[in-house]
């Protein structure tokens, strides 16, 4: 059964925000010295899984990836997201990620499969929630405690946001950040929009993003992940959220 799609909310919002470390002016702008990618062909470009550690992204056209069901993310291979770090992986669950950038935005696309209805009910903590757990840095040096543009970002399957978890989160802006989320009886995606500025690099082809991503499920009895539920990761380890040492990386193609 098809829950429907919400539109896209913007992540973090003022609450959030205030306080953190500038280093865009206004919504999604770019950076200082950031030099936006070409604009693309306006086609939809392939993109490959990843390979080991390193994912690919390609430039696609804004029209072709700004919703879950746009036309080019069909041509982009997913990755599995297998790594278990936290408890043990539930039965007939599954999730992969896909990416693709525009000169604005990078995108980040989740797949989810629960097998069982959602479970939502832990708005304090929402990583004992049925949740994905977005990992990004525009430095890429995998040195430890979040240096500057690098930042953990929950998304529920409820469409709860917060970026005010995990260590130094503030050093990623979340000003023009949205997000979507799609509902089915059996699982959910995710779809995140970063601006470039947040991250703070320069948008080229061939340019590296620190990245990795989790999935967090929720035990079926206490719906707490560490009580019959898990955690997988794409990259790294449960500490994700503490230290970008053990990260991947996406490329720009």
């Amino acid at each position: 059964m098809d829950m429907g799609t919400r539109g896209w909310s913007r992540v973090g919002g003022a609450a959030l925000a205030a306080g953190l470390l500038a280093v865009v002016a206004g919504c999604g702008a770019a950076s200082s010295g950031s030099k936006p990618a070409a604009s693309g062909s306006g086609k939809c470009v392939a993109g490959a899984a990843a390979n080991g550690a390193t994912g690919t992204a390609p430039l696609e056209p804004a029209s072709g990836v700004d919703t879950i069901t746009g036309k080019c993310w069909a041509q982009i291979k997913g990755s599995p997201i297998t790594m278990s770090v936290i408890g043990s992986q539930p039965a007939g669950t599954s999730a992969s990620w896909k990416a693709a950038y525009t000169a604005k935005d990078l995108y980040i696309y989740t797949n989810v499969v629960t097998g069982r209805p959602l479970i939502n009910s832990n708005k304090a903590n929402p990583w004992e929630d049925d949740t994905v757990e977005i990992y990004l840095s525009g430095t890429n040096d995998h040195s430890g405690p979040y240096p500057q543009g690098t930042g953990q970002i929950l998304v529920n399957s409820a469409g709860l946001t917060n970026s005010s978890f995990g260590t130094d989160h503030g050093k990623l802006p979340t000003s023009g950040a949205k997000e979507l989320e799609h509902t089915t009886s059996k699982g959910y995606q995710i779809l995140l929009a970063m601006p470039w500025g947040n991250l703070g690099t320069t948008v080229k082809k061939g340019a590296d993003v620190g990245f990795s991503i989790g999935v967090d499920f929720p035990g079926t009895g206490a719906a707490k992940r560490s009580q019959g539920g898990g955690q997988l990761m794409w990259q790294g380890t449960k500490n994700n959220y503490a230290t970008d040492s053990g990260w991947g990386a996406i490329k720009l193609a």
